[in-house]
């Protein structure tokens, strides 16, 4: 997944260091990063559930995705966007992860009207909010 992913930002125009892709626990990424790291956009495509090697805490998406979301708000520059995305089916987005973006449930769109399965996966759009 990674190598595609700078594959198409290559073939994009858009391979340079202003663009990263990164592959790690969020907790732990989330720790290293410095108040200087703001970023446009987002996509934050999490396991359902890891008990990673290495990693003292399971990860739940359900239980943990809000924590996830409202620590990384302030990495978000106003007006940038965060993709949400989850293929857990009972997903419920927490409300109190909603203070500082405008959410928008982009489900329908994001799914391709010919899918077969049209309750693959969840997907949001979250807006920074300007004034946060």
């Amino acid at each position: 997944m990674m190598r595609w992913a700078r594959e198409s930002l290559k073939l994009n125009g858009f391979a340079n260091v202003a663009h990263r892709v990164v592959r790690s626990d969020i907790r732990a990424f989330l720790e290293r990063l410095a108040a200087r790291d703001v970023w446009d956009l987002v996509v934050v495509d999490p396991p359902t559930f890891s008990n990673t090697k290495g990693v003292a805490d399971d990860w739940d998406v359900q239980r943990d995705h809000g924590e996830l979301l409202r620590r990384l708000a302030p990495h978000i520059a106003p007006d940038g966007i965060v993709f949400f995305n989850t293929n857990f089916r009972r997903f419920k987005l927490d409300k109190a992860a909603h203070g500082g973006y405008r959410v928008r449930d982009i489900t329908r769109q994001s799914i391709p009207e010919d899918f077969r399965n049209q309750r693959i996966y969840k997907c949001w759009q979250l807006v920074r909010l300007a004034s946060c």
